[in-house]
């Protein structure tokens, strides 16, 4: 675990370090279109010349961090990393976690000496691993989740939802956007992303903070420089590069922005894949208009003067409102062929 303070006393990110099953990983691996190593010509072909042999070790580094042992692989950094972030909400609201990630005693323990949990908020569908044990660890914790993350989790043991963010009526007597909105009585906003049938996207503002999952993936300009991206030596940098020349980069597929494609596939009604989601694409497509109407609703409002200050990313660490709105536009400008930005 990583605990840095992104505003004092208010605002905290934990980063979780783990480990990935093998079996898993080639599983995922299948269903997204193959390893990175499958895909090592293309990204040779697309990358820039000067990073090319760089590429080249970053894929022999690869193979020798995966014949690693699990201790081994646990010591140089993990397969892969999640952020939570710990929000101290205004007055005597208590805490509030977005993204919650695996509740291991001693982050618990560093949670509680900062006050009581009273909100736990899933931004996205797929990062649901640790909701349940976030919501086991945290009793009497309000949740807020979509409603598929809610159906998904409640498989596997967890309470209802309190507050499903992505239905106007749910039905059973249980809480909409509107009445989490009213729960949390101003103290933070939420914004959910309307059409993403994927992950279901809820952003939230808070402290004139933004925070969002699974819409932004690659950090900005200044975001690149500060993680070391074309000079950086570790396993870590190495993942990354290859990450994004296999997956992210505008060159890897004829759409031409920074997205993973089956991102894409979940939107198209045609593919096989857009029928793995509990919540599946109008058949007419035009849900890639509903979110790009969203996302253009809410890009507007986070820019109006003092609203925003800053715009942290699960994915793609930390940038201000107008770095962040420009990576929602090269990551999702393609919706309907117009700007996001108004």
């Amino acid at each position: 675990f990583e605990i840095s303070e992104v505003l004092s006393g208010k605002i905290w990110r934990v980063r979780y370090h783990y480990l990935i099953d093998p079996e898993f990983k080639k599983a995922m691996e299948g269903i997204l279109g193959g390893s990175m190593a499958d895909l090592k010509d293309k990204a040779l072909e697309i990358v820039p010349d000067h990073l090319r042999e760089t590429l080249e070790k970053d894929f022999k580094i690869s193979e020798e961090y995966d014949a690693l042992s699990e201790e081994e692989r646990a010591r140089n950094g993990g397969d892969m990393k999640q952020d939570m972030f710990v929000i101290k909400l205004e007055g005597e609201g208590g805490l509030l976690l977005y993204n919650p990630i695996r509740m291991h005693a001693e982050v618990k323990k560093w949670i509680e000496e900062r006050g009581k949990v009273k909100f736990i908020v899933s931004g996205s569908s797929s990062h649901t691993n640790h909701l349940p044990g976030t919501a086991l660890a945290y009793p009497d914790a309000k949740i807020v989740c979509a409603s598929a993350a809610d159906a998904k989790c409640k498989l596997v043991g967890m309470r209802p939802a309190d507050y499903l963010y992505d239905v106007n009526k749910d039905g059973t007597g249980r809480g909409t956007m509107k009445d989490a909105k009213e729960s949390l009585k101003g103290r933070v906003e939420l914004f959910h992303v309307d059409g993403d049938n994927c992950t279901q996207a809820l952003m939230i503002l808070a402290h004139k903070h933004l925070f969002e999952v699974d819409l932004v993936y690659t950090p900005s300009e200044e975001g690149m420089k500060e993680i070391e991206f074309e000079t950086g030596k570790t396993a870590s940098h190495s993942k990354f590069r290859m990450f994004y020349y296999c997956n992210i980069s505008p060159k890897i597929e004829p759409l031409g922005y920074e997205l993973p494609i089956y991102r894409c596939w979940f939107l198209d009604p045609t593919t096989v894949f857009s029928r793995l989601g509990q919540d599946v694409p109008k058949s007419d497509g035009s849900g890639c208009d509903d979110m790009a109407n969203s996302l253009r609703h809410i890009l507007k409002a986070i820019r109006e003067p003092g609203v925003c200050e800053r715009v942290h990313c699960v994915h793609a660490l930390s940038m201000n409102p107008d770095e962040f709105c420009e990576k929602v536009e090269n990551t999702w400008g393609w919706l309907d062929g117009k700007s996001l930005i108004e």
